[in-house]
């Protein structure tokens, strides 16, 4: 401590010891006890200068926190989506890890829960008043049941402009409610594709691109029935994506504001049953892993799936094959498609980060082609294939962006479940007699 005094002492100046002849920008005079002034190009006051500050030093690390336990640490940001293919989780999980690693502060926890045709799992954690993620997923045609349910913030309108910048119109309007207000991002969107093995398409003899029209492509079924002789095409009609597909070649909602069918779905429904049990051009109560393995081991020449499962499946097919947009009754605009929305829970700095990261192109590229999505935004569309399998469906996705989304309303999951189950019974069973009405009302007695 007598240290410390002496250079606090011979540190302490007095008033007048600064003559206006004395300053310079380089010298200063400071007065001590002794007589002989101390300047900064003194090498005793160097000297002592050194030491004070070695002292001093040494005396607030001793008070101090090891670098490594001064980091800051943040509450991960959590995210709940529905399952979706293993090729789409992994881009997914690869860019969040991407992100960590260039934001070292933050963590960011994914969870892949439930199906993509549900919110059944957010609604869960809403009601019992759990807390929910940061940002969720759902399907769009469920928005409207989930906003009744669950109290979305209000969205930085200048942020969200920037996510949404090059996206065509339509997709940011059902975004909004207003000209400056967000309730949602627009995600994936997956679209309804039709798959041909080119070597059974090349024995039929037919000629010219995939047909889009459906008297065309019923043209084309009966020309490969009579090749070979046995149901040219896998689709399948069952589970919740079945009912997306029939939806997407329907054109329009299945049934009315009070889920009964309208008028012309009962023609329509009655069309499917007679193109598989009367004209046997497909194979009829194939569920989804069955309809793929018909079209994997050459039972079936055609396969109509959605884009997501062809970009899952694409690696494993071993023949060469190509495809196209599903062909539908309305053929002057591609199929419904099947979206998926990000809902922002919790519009922190953090969370704008993370969504600016994966918008960007060179991120947003891996998770949209491995997911089998139709690419947003104007710059994702120009961008090239990542790899050969990419590559043959790519060029389908570009121009899959329809307009027409899924009907909605807040008795949506009642009635998909509903009309799920009496499709099913109406496709598992060989007779063109059923009849679609008289089995929804079955199944609402027994419920």
């Amino acid at each position: 401590m007598s240290f410390l005094r002496s250079i606090f002492y011979k540190l302490k100046f007095r008033p007048g010891a600064f003559q206006s002849g004395n300053l310079t920008p380089f010298k200063f005079r400071f007065i001590s006890a002794d007589p002989a002034p101390y300047s900064l190009t003194s090498r005793v006051f160097c000297f002592h200068l050194f030491k004070f500050l070695a002292f001093f030093t040494i005396f607030l690390t001793s008070f101090g926190v090891p670098p490594s336990q001064a980091a800051v640490v943040t509450t991960p940001i959590t995210i709940m989506l529905p399952k979706l293919s293993p090729a789409c989780q992994t881009a997914i999980n690869e860019r969040v890890v991407e992100f960590e690693k260039k934001n070292a502060s933050l963590k960011v926890d994914v969870l892949f829960q439930g199906s993509r045709h549900s919110t059944e799992f957010l609604l869960k954690k809403a009601e019992s008043d759990e807390k929910l993620p940061d940002l969720s997923v759902i399907e769009l045609a469920q928005l409207s049941l989930v906003r009744e349910k669950i109290s979305l913030p209000p969205l930085e309108f200048k942020k969200m402009q920037r996510l949404v910048r090059g996206m065509k119109p339509f997709l940011i309007h059902q975004s909004r409610d207003t000209a400056e207000q967000f309730h949602s991002l627009p995600f994936l969107r997956f679209a309804p594709v039709l798959v041909v093995n080119e070597a059974l398409l090349e024995q039929s003899g037919w000629k010219g691109p995939l047909p889009q029209r459906w008297h065309r492509f019923e043209q084309l079924l009966k020309l490969i029935h009579q090749k070979t002789h046995q149901p040219p095409l896998a689709w399948s009609l069952m589970g919740p994506t079945g009912f997306w597909l029939i939806e997407a070649w329907s054109g329009s909602a299945l049934w009315n504001g009070k889920g009964d069918p309208h008028p012309v779905t009962l023609s329509r429904l009655r069309q499917l049953q007679d193109l598989i049990y009367t004209q046997k051009w497909a194979h009829g109560g194939l569920k989804e892993e069955e309809s793929f393995d018909q079209f994997q081991k050459k039972k079936a020449a055609l396969w109509i799936t959605s884009s997501d499962e062809l970009a899952q499946k694409a690696s494993e097919l071993p023949f060469p094959w190509q495809v196209g947009l599903m062909p539908t009754l309305n053929s002057q605009e591609p199929a419904m498609n099947f979206e998926l929305q990000w809902l922002i829970h919790e519009p922190s700095k953090e969370i704008w980060q993370l969504l600016q990261f994966l918008y960007q192109n060179n991120q947003a590229q891996h998770w949209i082609q491995a997911c089998g999505s139709y690419p947003l935004k104007k710059d994702w569309k120009r961008q090239d294939a990542l790899n050969e399998s990419v590559k043959k469906y790519w060029h389908v996705l570009k121009k899959s962006g329809s307009h027409k989304t899924r009907p909605n309303g807040s008795e949506i999951l009642a009635w998909r479940k509903l009309w799920i189950q009496a499709l099913e019974a109406l496709f598992e069973q060989e007779d063109k007699s059923a009849d679609l009405i008289e089995t929804l009302q079955l199944i609402r007695q027994s419920h």
